[in-house]
């Protein structure tokens, strides 16, 4: 029977998302996931990572092997780009316009929050999560004007992983799904140096169109381990997850109840990911150092195939990791993602956990063409 499942597990994970490409969409959809300064800080999400309740966001098959984890609650602020120049231009109100027109052409900023929404269980084969992200990103490619756009997503998922009895001893299988439902609240709009310096934050709300989006979609995972040392992972994000956007003259139409102005179907890209964790217990031989994780990943083998026009650099798909962690309290992370270095730490403090994080992100489809740099600083309170 196990052998049965598997064998299902293994073709909807590589036959399931090509016939979705035979049913019509309007549009790609960016998917849901929150903010983990202790991820980016790492090179990003690792398909054999299993750790607590981030493991909701890398791989279901994880649930087991992550250890029981509580969290009830999290603020995780993110930066990118200029932002605290935005900022001042904005407060000010005393920037004159051909130096905000300078400061908009070509710019790429933004703010990213995850939480305080961030309740869930995951450990003993069980994943369940309610995750809050908010989102504003400011981005040009002409001058004088940019693009404003806002988001407030609400994520809810529940999963479950179990072993498949297959393998020799020594050697473990394990398997997961999750299920999960979303929401999203979307505002774009164009703004020029005359809006920033005047800026009103009701006229934006006002006037802009607004989309609501929800989307109800499948992850699905497998997890190898050899003598709780060598992990290999395997995750199909997003195997099928439709999505709905329906489109409103504004905020405040759609709060009235008006009907909408036109409605969209769309598809959250499928993403297949391979990774592997090699980790390094020291925590018996009493030493300064306890344990050392290390990660080596390749993000999206498909696309190429499956979505060409979303397709990019293979070096960019490729992320390596690693995390060092001290006395069980303090963590030194380093990583590199889509072509740029990560740094980070953590630090342990019993009630809640401190992380922080510096890393690249490419904003082109080839290494090195425009890369931003962020910044996100986390408080996780779990137990």
């Amino acid at each position: 029977m196990r052998k049965i499942f598997l064998r299902m597990m293994i073709s909807y994970l590589l036959v399931f998302p090509v016939s979705s490409l035979l049913y019509a969409s309007d549009y790609y959809e960016d998917p849901m996931v929150g903010l983990s300064s202790r991820l980016t800080g790492m090179g990003g999400l690792h398909a054999a990572y299993a750790d607590g309740f981030t493991t909701i966001y890398t791989n279901p098959a994880g649930f087991f092997e992550s250890g029981e984890e509580v969290s009830w609650g999290e603020i995780t602020l993110g930066l990118k780009g200029p932002i605290f120049s935005i900022a001042d231009a904005i407060i000010g109100g005393d920037t004159d316009l051909t130096s905000i027109g300078d400061l908009l052409t070509g710019i790429y900023a933004g703010l990213g929050l995850s939480g305080p929404l961030s309740f869930g269980y995951v450990g003993n084969g069980l994943g369940l999560g309610i995750i809050g992200t908010s989102d504003v990103l400011l981005s040009s490619y002409t001058p004088l004007a940019a693009t404003a756009r806002v988001r407030q997503d609400l994520l809810l998922v529940g999963g479950y992983s179990f072993p498949i009895n297959i393998m020799p001893e020594g050697h473990r299988l394990d398997g997961g799904v999750l299920l999960k439902g979303g929401f999203r609240g979307e505002l774009e709009a164009e703004v020029t140096a005359v809006d920033i310096q005047d800026f009103d934050p009701s006229q934006f709300t006002d006037d802009e169109p607004f989309a609501f989006i929800n989307l109800i979609g499948m992850d699905l995972g497998l997890l190898y381990s050899w003598q709780d040392r060598l992990f290999v992972g395997l995750t199909g994000k997003d195997v099928y997850t439709p999505t709905s956007k329906k489109n409103y003259a504004s905020l405040q139409a759609f709060l009235d109840g008006d009907a909408e102005l036109s409605q969209e179907y769309g598809v959250v890209p499928f993403t297949l990911n391979i990774g592997t964790r090699y980790l390094l217990d020291l925590s018996e031989k009493n030493l300064f150092i306890s344990t050392v994780n290390f990660y080596l990943d390749y993000a999206d083998l498909l696309d190429f195939w499956l979505y060409p026009t979303l397709a990019v650099n293979p070096v960019l798909h490729v992320s390596l990791g690693a995390e060092l962690t001290m006395l069980r309290i303090l963590a030194v992370r380093l990583g590199f993602s889509e072509g740029l270095p990560a740094a980070g730490i953590g630090v342990n403090l019993k009630w809640f956990t401190l992380n922080a994080s510096m890393f690249g992100t490419e904003r082109s489809t080839e290494p090195g063409m425009s890369p931003v740099y962020n910044l996100q600083l986390g408080f996780e309170f779990r137990y």
